[in-house]
């Protein structure tokens, strides 16, 4: 394969990456907002496959494992905001690093390993990006479904046929 020519993985990526920002950036004049497509075009980015096949498999536990990172990430967050009071940020780090592991144990419980990343990703997202600005639930909806609309657009691109074609991928 020749290196130095672009691939269709990396177009088909640009497209959903893209796609990201124009959906957030319409929503954003619609409703008065001013979020940005970080956790979509991420999830677009993570989920990209070579094919359809492979985006197809690969979507559903990621949608899976988005709803579990961020119902965790909720969970996590309301302990250390409301129940520890916003402990010292030393503290607070610790939490969410020893919070992992049975995030990424119940994803080995249930299975569904190609959800690890997500979730553990999504959960940090909620996590370390909420600022007591909004709701802590709306937030952290937001955010999960900020990233399903990242999984699916990734899956969308790659089942427009004209981008289904079998050549150079990378």
């Amino acid at each position: 394969m020749n290196k130095s020519k672009i691939g269709l993985r990396t177009v088909k990526t640009a497209i959903a990456v893209a796609l990201c920002f124009l959906i957030e950036y319409l929503l954003n004049i619609a409703f008065n907002r001013n979020d940005f497509p970080y956790f979509s075009a991420t999830a677009a980015i993570f989920c990209m496959q070579k094919n359809l096949e492979s985006s197809k498999s690969i979507s559903f536990s990621r949608i899976i494992g988005t709803v579990i990172g961020g119902i965790y990430g909720l969970l996590l967050l309301w302990i250390i905001h409301f129940v520890l009071s916003r402990p010292p940020m030393w503290a607070e780090y610790a939490i969410i690093a020893v919070g992992i592991i049975p995030l990424i144990q119940i994803t080995v419980i249930l299975k569904i390993p190609l959800a690890t990343y997500i979730a553990c990703a999504v959960c940090l997202g909620v996590l370390l990006t909420y600022t007591n600005s909004e709701n802590p639930l709306l937030y952290a909806g937001k955010r999960v479904l900020e990233t399903v609309m990242g999984i699916l657009l990734s899956l969308g691109v790659n089942a427009l046929p004209f981008l289904n074609t079998k050549v150079s991928e990378d």
